[in-house]
């Protein structure tokens, strides 16, 4: 699904809304995907350190990409357009 969703939003060179739809929802059903599949890996090992690391898991993996996102993603998108940001 990620790859669809990435293909499908940086193939088209014209600036079209149903591409951007598309791969948005793609985008986020591979997010929701990876998250369920994540916590399921933290819920199977011992009780003792299921604690540590969903509280590694709660807080670094989203809040790091999306400070990333929001600085990077921001600044390629203003130098090089919607498709190269796309790629990143």
């Amino acid at each position: 699904i990620l790859s669809i969703s990435q293909a499908v939003q940086t193939a088209p060179r014209r600036m079209n809304v149903s591409a951007v739809i598309i791969a948005c929802f793609g985008l986020d059903a591979a997010r929701q995907m990876k998250q369920v599949m994540l916590s399921t890996d933290v819920y199977s090992i011992s009780t003792a350190a299921q604690g540590h690391l969903n509280a590694i898991l709660i807080l670094s993996v989203p809040s790091i990409g999306r400070v990333m996102g929001t600085s990077v993603g921001t600044t390629v998108f203003v130098q090089h357009g919607r498709c190269t940001c796309a790629l990143i």
